[in-house]
């Protein structure tokens, strides 16, 4: 036969044909038209499936396909296949095993003709292993396969090695009939001659040789239950002892908890003279207790009597525990609410899933176990990679995707998947959650912190508005509607939406119908009560009770609504207006948990729809008082203007008495008066435009390195003749070297504005002194850079404590007009602060009360002389 195929490398073959091995090279090189197959190109899709399913597998396993049952298999058959391989890789089974084909072909044809499996135990077959062949048992599961167009097209044949645990079970069996032949020769030599008996001695020794080259513990009775003989094994277990008699006592071995039926069991044996078998726990001597399952059988004589019981006692703790650990698994898998899937390492193939899979995904067990895992993963979603694969396998894996049910449906779903070794097959145990509760929860949120994303972005009424109608659709309505309650009671309709484009029309429409409050229901109901209003399923008669006449119904039925909610847009318990959210498309009905989200939406709705109401009136607020600002600065420039003219023309005046009347004392004082007070009104009038200018931001400073010792010394002097006059001392004493950076005719208007202000209040015969420093040497610099203090202190009227904080406002003069002083405008120390903070300082007033006098204190910034 050729050995090369002329398909081979094709790409079609490449799709398909994925094992690899010594049987899947020789399938693939084997010139497959010669044989009854034909083409691998032309295999139906079925068996190209066995195919690779078959040389996936570590078993030994045999296709049989077509009418001449021709054969395919995989590694593990070849030393079945002997020296038939590769012969008989593509050769029918009747010309490659002749011998065995008169018994082989009834067998297929009865599996063909009922489609019925066939399992066969413990077959003898011929294998080489090694070079060399030799007999072994299998078990053979004969297994009919189907065509792609329906029909039993082949055979399936599955071969279990059994060789070790037949030949186990012979050498048991031999090793019983071995004692059943000791037992008989012992019966017959207790009834034979002192010769008999020496040779029933030497029998018993040879049971006893027998008994102790068993694995399990055996043992004698006599016929009434009393164990008389152990073999050597009994050293292993703790608690086994003999009586002054002989006999031995083995209740102590067993676990409390398994005595009482265990002996139970054995004394119904015994009265009974039926066979015994219990499984119990034992305890060992290193004091552990270990499950062995006990057997008994009775020996009898020739009449029938009981002359003794044999029985063994094997260690089934392993097998029990796997049972143990099946059953609790079985347990845990029916009563389990997550889906549980085990599925093969090497290619996904859901081996066994359980009852909550079945639920979950529509399909039965058995349809799911032979399932790619892969099938039940919805369309789009990214498959598993063999790195990801390899994560689970060896230290587990936790990802969230989407699962398809049989219906075509899907649902989120998150799988923790860890890799475990089961019957020698490497297997993936995923434990599948439906999360659809969990995404919905977590979508419900991202929508309402994304609604007060979208609310706060904006204080604009009407872009609020807008954000609010639009907010829910179209992801929780289709269309919406906003009223709103205004402050006269009246309700208007604000805004309509629609998610469709070629609704708005429509929705547009609605607004020429505002809600009626005579209406029972509806909008009106909702702003009456300040309940929501849900509809899961709009009717007729809903429609009837919410529209107000034909031409409103007919527009509300042309939408084709068919579930609603109303829900109030409230703050702090007061109703601002109503949300209405419909939907208008199949399959979307209101519920409990959409009324809560919309519930939830209308309290944040309302509340940006309060703030923009609140800043709208705040900007209107804002914008008369910025308009009446600007008027009275106004009219302080235009007074100020008005006042300078007529003062620049007394102050010539005074001028030109001051010259004509020369000598003349009466005329000369009454000339100082008016040049004084005309001096004071000038002031004032500056000190008026100053303060407008700097409520204005319009005053401008010239900063330049200016000495704050000179610009208290030159403010001091200027003050000194003001002083005298009030029969008051002024001195000061200042730091040199004090630099700033500041406009010094400003500062200078600081100081004597302070200055002016401590003479003012001063009586006759007081003192006002100015002091300059850094404010470090007296411990209230603050942490962070040098600072330069002017502290004007005086011995005066002083300042109510209760008037401190105020004494910096503009018309603000402390109670002076109380204390018999003059009164002024209160716009000297108000200029003081403006001008001290345009230099980034800061001023602040001191005094222990009433006639106590005052301290005011300047603090400004200073720089390094470097």
């Amino acid at each position: 036969m050729p050995e090369q195929d002329p398909e081979q490398g094709t790409a079609l073959e490449q799709e398909w044909l994925c094992g690899r091995g010594e049987a899947a090279d020789r399938i693939r090189c084997l010139d497959w038209s010669s044989t009854p197959l034909g083409p691998r190109a032309t295999w139906p899709h079925s068996l190209r499936t066995l195919v690779n399913l078959l040389l996936a597998q570590p078993l030994p396993m045999l296709l049989l396909w077509g009418p001449e049952l021709v054969q395919i298999y995989n590694d593990g058959y070849l030393p079945i296949a002997g020296h038939r391989h590769p012969r008989a890789m593509g050769q029918p089974t009747r010309e490659c095993w002749p011998e065995a084909w008169p018994e082989d072909e009834l067998l297929y044809a009865r599996l063909l003709a009922t489609g019925e499996p066939i399992c066969r135990a413990d077959q003898r077959r011929v294998v080489e292993r090694n070079g060399r062949r030799e007999e072994g048992r299998f078990t053979l599961t004969y297994s009919p396969v189907c065509a792609d167009s329906g029909g039993t097209a082949g055979i399936l044949i599955t071969l279990i090695e059994t060789t070790a645990r037949v030949a186990a079970e012979e050498r048991r069996q031999e090793a019983v009939a071995q004692l059943l032949v000791a037992r008989k020769e012992l019966r017959r030599e207790r009834r034979a001659t002192a010769a008999t008996r020496r040779a029933d001695h030497r029998s018993n020794e040879r049971f006893r040789e027998l008994a102790n080259a068993m694995p399990q513990l055996v043992w004698t009775a006599r016929p009434d239950g009393t164990v008389d003989y152990y073999n050597d094994r009994v050293c292993e277990f703790e608690g086994i002892r003999q009586d002054a008699d002989g006999n031995w006592i083995w209740e102590p071995v067993l676990h409390p908890d398994d005595v009482q039926r265990t002996l139970a069991a054995w004394e119904h044996a015994v009265r009974t003279g039926t066979p015994y078998q219990m499984a119990h726990r034992v305890r060992r001597a290193d004091g552990t207790y270990r499950w062995y399952l006990s057997r008994g059988v009775p020996a009898r004589d020739a009449a029938g009597h009981i002359i003794r019981w044999y029985g063994t006692a094997t260690d089934i703790h392993d097998q029990k525990e796997a049972e143990e650990g099946l059953r609790r698994y079985e347990l845990l898998s029916a009563h389990s609410r997550d889906i549980i899937l085990f599925m093969r390492r090497d290619n996904g193939q859901i081996l066994e899933a359980n009852d909550a899979a079945t639920l979950a995904y529509g399909y039965s067990r058995d349809e799911l176990r032979g399932m790619l895992v892969h099938e039940l993963r919805a369309p789009g979603t990214e498959v598993l990679t063999e790195e990801q694969m390899a994560q689970a396998d060896a230290h587990g894996i936790l990802f969230e995707t989407v699962h398809r049910r049989r219906d075509g449906t899907t649902f989120p779903v998150e799988v923790s998947s860890r890799g475990a070794t089961i019957g020698g097959v490497r297997t993936l145990i995923s434990v599948v959650r439906d999360i659809t509760e969990r995404k919905s929860a977590e979508a419900r949120l991202h929508f309402l912190v994304e609604a007060s994303r979208v609310l706060a972005s904006s204080l604009d009424y009407g872009d609020t508005l807008g954000r609010v109608a639009r907010l829910a659709l179209p992801d929780v309505a289709d269309h919406t509607m906003v009223d709103l309650v205004e402050t006269d009671g009246t309700v208007t309709r604000a805004l309509t939406a629609h998610a469709d484009p070629a609704k708005q029309w429509l929705a547009d429409s609605l607004r020429r119908y505002p809600p009626n409050p005579t209406q029972a229901q509806g909008v009106p109901a909702v702003l009456r009560t300040g309940r929501s209003l849900l509809v899961p399923d709009v009717t007729e008669e809903t429609v009837r009770a919410i529209t107000q006449n034909e031409e409103h119904r007919r527009l509300v039925s042309e939408m084709g609504l068919r579930s609603l909610m109303i829900v109030p847009l409230a703050v702090g318990g007061h109703v601002l207006g109503a949300l209405s959210l419909a939907s208008d498309r199949p399959g979307r009905r209101y519920d409990a948990e959409d009324l809560a989200l919309a519930e939830d939406l209308g309290r944040r709705a309302g509340l940006a729809i309060e703030n923009a109401r609140l800043y709208a009136e705040a900007q209107q607020a804002k914008a008369a008082a910025e308009a009446a600002n600007q008027a009275k600065d106004q009219f302080v420039a235009i007074i100020s203007h008005e006042l300078r003219n007529p003062l620049n023309a007394i102050t010539a005046g005074v001028g030109f008495l001051r010259q004509s009347c020369a000598g003349d004392r009466r005329t000369e004082r009454a000339v100082e008066i008016v040049e004084r007070n005309t001096a004071l009104q000038a002031r004032l009038i500056n000190d008026l435009l100053d303060l407008s200018r700097l409520q204005r931001g319009k005053l401008q400073l010239r900063h330049a390195p200016l000495r704050l010792d000179q610009v208290v010394e030159v403010a001091a002097q200027a003050q000194v003749p003001e002083a005298a006059k009030a029969g008051l001392t002024l001195t000061w004493n200042v730091a040199p070297g004090l630099l700033m950076l500041g406009d010094a005719d400003r500062l200078q208007q600081v100081v004597m504005n302070l200055l002016a202000n401590a003479i003012k209040f001063t009586p006759a015969g007081g003192r006002v002194w100015v002091e300059a420093e850094e404010c470090g040497e007296r411990g209230t610099a603050p942490a962070a850079g040098r600072k330069g203090c002017i502290t004007v202190v005086d011995t005066g009227i002083g300042i109510d404590p209760d008037e401190l904080d105020y004494v910096f406002d503009m018309f603000r003069q402390g109670g002076a007009a109380d204390k018999g002083t003059t009164p002024g405008l209160g716009l000297g120390l108000a200029l003081v602060k403006g001008i001290v903070e345009r230099h980034g300082g800061r001023v602040w007033a001191e005094s222990e009360g009433i006639g106590k006098g005052s301290r005011f204190t300047v603090e400004l910034p200073l720089v390094d002389i470097s």
